[in-house]
């Protein structure tokens, strides 16, 4: 069984569209994509992690 929940790596661009180097992590509802930014944006794959297993604990597919 997949996941509800997945962490995905985002990388943050510029005013013009280049990357900035900076990363951060976003949970991904893939029963519900269309909102992204849903449960916001984490600087720590730990944290953003950590949120995830708990999702997916509440939300079993």
């Amino acid at each position: 069984m997949e996941d509800r929940f997945e962490v995905v790596e985002t990388n943050l661009l510029d005013d013009h569209g280049q990357p900035t180097g900076t990363i951060k992590y976003r949970i991904i509802d893939r029963k519900d994509p269309s909102q992204p930014n849903k449960h916001g944006f984490y600087e720590e794959k730990d944290e953003a992690d950590a949120l995830c297993s708990s999702l997916n604990a509440e939300n079993p597919e």
